[in-house]
This record gives structure tokens, sequence and C-alpha cells, in this order.
């Protein structure tokens, strides 16, 4: 999650440079705007504006929107760049400890903690010694200085609240404090300077106050304290000195001060200091002096925003803000499943049904299925393998169903059921729906949940062992039956699937996807962009190598897949961060009398 953060704050940060290229002949103000935002996209995680996505329901848009879309693709790279090993462990191997990988996490998570307090103690440092320094200032309510403060305060329709405070000491002028500003002034430089130029330099560090530039450069210090090891963390922080001292410098030429004046002001304020001010204290002195130099002497006006720049501007705010909420609507519950009491009401029911324990205490379902003639039966099923053979082929795969108590598992039952006359399949499966509502309390809901899985891909030509289907792919006559038993083959529309190979006629890729996710153990999503309905065989049984353990048998058995795609079928099965849907049990309670 750090990793995908830190890239996405990094995209936004070298974003908003390109952006401030664009906006170049514009206002400095502007770009310093730009550059916080960029800052502050640090601080806040497109997760957090995933779940505002999330909380909007947007059902309809998030239902209707195609689920291997190049969109997806582009949220996917943004949001989860970062993706797993080539082969991925099983998962028995992946919940056993991490033993020396989580003792250098710990490590580097408590260099992370020194170093961030480093610079929080550095900062401290400083701003201890300024408030020290202030408390040594001679607080001034009249004088030439004074009266010069308020003139320009009030032309540039201040409020009188900035205060004023000689130093002794031969520091820059600046301004301290963010709700009770106090100006600090070296009371010997006034000597050197004419009414003009401290009227000038007065203006610059009013123009900081307005701005709230301290604030923002505090803001700014908690980024660079937290993220201290990231380069383009310091970069954004001279970024945002230079362009804040370039806008106070526009602000003060914008309020009718002399340009030759005012730069023999900075000039005179340069040569007198003998240290620049803190980071929190905005000073005249501050950023690139040649280049502020220029800009002020150059004579040529900064262009606002016209129509196209403003366009862009709000097409970069709309993009950074839209992108992680659309992430987050399409990964919200979309189109929850009615409640047992809704479906009961609304959907088809059986005219009778009966459920039963098993007590065989096989390992395995007995069957199950819809005979001719109405009716429905199963043998040694739990109530996931019920909910599996009838809510679709997506949910076959392992971890596509999750929640619910423990004994959804372990508990088996016999169901027999009669319908009226012989019901289409559609309405077979809502009949078993509506009952397991009715008998077993049951509660669902479909969202969209990240996992770490592979997405399958088109590399080019496709492979001697797929070509397009002729073939139409009929309706399956009933539901998807349980998993398998190891080396059973089963059938799904158009696809089956044997121990070691997978064929298929007027198959989608889709489906040829799900069934790669059942022999992978993790999510698999289809992005070859290849419609339409195809034949292929798949056989990698030849390439499986000998393995010492389980864990090297799942990889060899992953390698020989991979290899089988690339060769037999065209196809690259690829490690990815995957959007896929997933039923989620929200309760369920044993029948009456069970």
């Amino acid at each position: 999650m750090i990793a995908n953060h830190l890239w996405q704050s990094t995209l936004v940060a070298l974003a908003a440079g390109v952006l401030t290229v664009a906006l170049r002949r514009n206002r400095a103000a502007v770009r310093y705007w730009v550059w916080f935002a960029a800052s502050m996209k640090f601080l806040v995680p497109f997760a957090a504006l995933g779940s505002v996505g999330a909380r909007l329901h947007l059902d309809r848009w998030s239902a209707a929107a195609p689920r291997s879309s190049d969109f997806d693709v582009v949220l996917d790279l943004v949001a989860h760049p970062f993706a797993t090993p080539v082969v991925p462990r099983p998962l028995e191997a992946a919940a056993a400890p991490l033993g020396a990988t989580a003792a250098l996490a710990w490590v580097l998570l408590a260099v992370w903690a020194c170093g961030s307090i480093a610079v929080l103690a550095t900062w401290m440092r400083r701003w201890v010694r300024l408030r020290s320094d202030l408390r040594r200032c001679r607080a001034v309510e009249r004088g030439r200085e004074v009266d010069i403060l308020r003139r320009v305060e009030g032309q540039a329709g201040g409020n009188g609240r900035t205060a004023l405070a000689f130093s002794s000491a031969a520091h820059e002028p600046c301004v301290w404090g963010i709700t009770n500003p106090i100006l600090r002034w070296p009371q010997s430089l006034s000597a050197r300077l004419s009414d003009a130029q401290i009227a000038a330099i007065v203006a610059h560090e009013l123009a900081h106050v307005r701005r709230r530039d301290n604030l923002t450069a505090a803001a700014h210090t908690v980024v660079q304290a937290l993220w201290w090891w990231h380069p383009i963390v310091w970069w954004l922080g001279g970024r945002l000195v230079a362009e804040r001292e370039l806008a106070c410098d526009a602000d003060v030429i914008h309020r009718g001060n002399d340009r030759r004046v005012y730069a023999e002001s900075i000039l005179k304020t340069c040569a007198f200091c003998v240290q620049p001010g803190p980071v929190w204290a905005a000073g005249v002195a501050g950023s690139d002096l040649q280049r502020r130099i220029e800009a002020i002497m150059r004579n040529r006006p900064e262009h606002l925003l016209g129509r196209s720049k403003k366009l862009l501007v709000a097409a970069c705010a709309i993009a950074v803000v839209a992108m992680p909420i659309a992430a987050g609507a399409r990964r919200a519950p979309r189109a929850a499943v009615p409640s047992h009491a809704e479906r009961a009401a609304a959907g088809p029911a059986f005219a009778s049904a009966s459920i039963t324990p098993n007590t065989s205490g096989a390992p395995n379902p007995r069957g199950l299925g819809f005979p001719r003639g109405g009716q429905f039966f199963a043998e040694n099923v739990s109530l996931r393998d019920l909910i599996r053979a009838v809510y679709g082929h997506e949910f076959l795969a392992p971890g596509r169903i999750v929640g619910g108590p423990d004994w959804v598992d372990t508990e088996r039952y016999d169901v027999r059921a009669q319908a009226h006359g012989d019901p289409i399949p559609d309405e077979r499966q809502s009949m078993v729906r509506t009952l397991l509502a009715d008998r077993f309390k049951l509660v669902l809901h479909t969202e969209q949940r990240a996992f770490r899985g592979y997405s399958l891909t088109a590399s080019g030509a496709l492979g001697s062992r797929l070509r397009a289907s002729s073939a139409i792919c009929p309706e399956p006559g009933a539901p998807p039956p349980p998993p398998p038993a190891p080396g059973m083959v089963i059938n799904l529309c158009g696809v089956s699937r044997g121990r070691d190979s997978l064929s298929g006629e007027g198959a989608t890729m889709w489906q040829l996807a799900l069934l790669l996710e059942r022999e992978l153990g993790r999510a698999a999503v289809d992005r070859t962009g290849l419609d339409g309905r195809f034949d292929f065989t798949l056989d990698w049984s030849s390439a499986i190598r000998p393995a010492a353990d389980l864990t090297q048998q799942t990889e060899n058995r992953h390698r020989a897949i991979a290899s089988a795609l690339q060769e037999q079928l065209g196809l690259t099965i690829l490690p990815a961060t995957v959007d896929v849907d997933v039923l989620v049990i929200d309760s369920a309670a044993r029948p009456p009398g069970l």
C-alpha cells in the first residue's frame, strides 16, 4: 500500500512539474498552488478518495461499465502498479511466518521513524531558536517603520493586526506566526534604506501574511518529515519557496511599488543579512536571488489564465480527484442481492422442498442438479457449495465467496425440491436462491475487491491451438456443479477442464480466464481484447518438472501453464493486482430444527 501511495504521489508531482511548465508565463501564485497540491498529495492517499467513491453507491454506472476495458487497465496501473512475483507462493506458504523478511521490515520501519524524528527535531530546533530570538526582540508601536507598516497595510486592505518587533541581530526581515503574525525587523537595517525601500520590503512581508505562507510551509514540513528519504519531496520544497517568493514579488509590483526601488531594497537587505530566515518564517531574501531580480526588472506583465489554461488546470484537478473516486466506485458493493424476505416475496419458489443433514462423512459432494420435471437435488453439499452452484460461473474459483460462519463449509446437507411445471434454467437458479434465503436466512451482496493475481493478455499472433470458432455456445441447461474432486473432469459452457489440460469449443476469453483462475489459485481477468468465441486446446502435462516438495511442485505447475499459454495459444499470463467480483455472505443461519 505504501509503495502504491508513493507511486501515485510521485506521479502527481511529476505531472505538476509538466503543468507548471505550461504555466511558466502565467502568475507565480498559480504555479505555487499547483506545487502545494502536489505536496499535499503525499498526505492524502488515493485510497481515501476511493472510499468516497465507494460511499457514492454508483451501482448503475458501476454495473453497466465494462470490467476489462482500457479504463480498468489505466486505473490498475495508477492505483496498483506493483505486481506480485511471476510465480506467487501457494496460499499455504504465503500464510507461513515471514521470518527474516519480517525482521527486515521492522528494521526499515525503525530507520524510517528515526529519520522522521531527526527531521522534526531539526525543524523544532530552528523554531525554538526563532522563538527565543523573538523574545529578545523589542515590540514597537510607533516610529518610522510602524508608520510605513500601517500605511502599506491599509493600502492592501489589511486590518492592522501585524505587529512589529525590532531585532538587534543582522537577520533578514521576516514574518513569524500564522494567526497573530509578527514582523521581525532588524533595527539597524532602516538606516540603509529609504522610506520607499522600506515600504517595498514591508509590502513583500505582508504578501506572505495574506497568502498564509507560514501555514503552507508548516504543512510541507510535515510532508518532509514523513517522507524524508524521497528526493521528490525536497524538490517540491524548493519549488514552493521559489514560487512563493516570485508570487510575493509580483504582488509588490502589482500594488504600485517602483521596480528599481524594490530590486535595490532586496539587494541591500541581502548585503545586510548574515544568515537567511527559517523555513517557518517567510522572508524577503529567500529563493533564487538572480532569478527574482531579473523577474522584477523585466517589466513583463504576468499573463492571467486564459480559457485554454483554465480548462487545462481544471482537467488536471478533476482527473486527480475523479480517477480514485471512480476506482472506489467500481470496487464498491454493486447491486446488492436482495434480502431473504424480499426474495421470498418477489422471486419464484419451489412448490415443496426439504433440507436434511448429511452425516455420511464423505469429503466431497455426491451430486447436484436439475433433473427433468422441475426437480432439484443436492446430496452431501455445504451451504457454500449451494451458493457457488446458483450464483454464476465467476464465483466458482477459490476466494470468490467470502464471509460467513464456519459451519457454512463444514456442515453437509441433502436437498430435495419440486417446482410446478418445468421451469427454464434461469428460473431454476432463482428458485434455489429463494430457497436458500428462506431456509438459511441467507443475505449476500456482490462487491469488487482487489486481489494479487493475474491478467490474461494477447502477446501478438494467436497460437496454433487457438482459432476463431464458428460454433455458437448454447446456454447451459443446468447450473455449474461444485468444485470437482482431484482429477475429475467438469464441463463449463463450451470449456472443459482436465487434470493438466483445458479445452474449449465456442468459448470466450472470459471463460478461459476463469478456468486459469482455478488452476493458478489466484484471481485472473481477461485483458486480451479478443472478442467473440474461440476453439482451443491447452495441455501442459509434458512441461511439468519433478519437484521435491509441494511448494516447488506448485511453482513448476504455474510455470508450465504460463509456458503452454505462450507457445500453444499465443497468450501471456502476467502478475497484476486485479479487481474481481466476490460474493460476500452478510449473514446465514442453520435451517430451523436442524
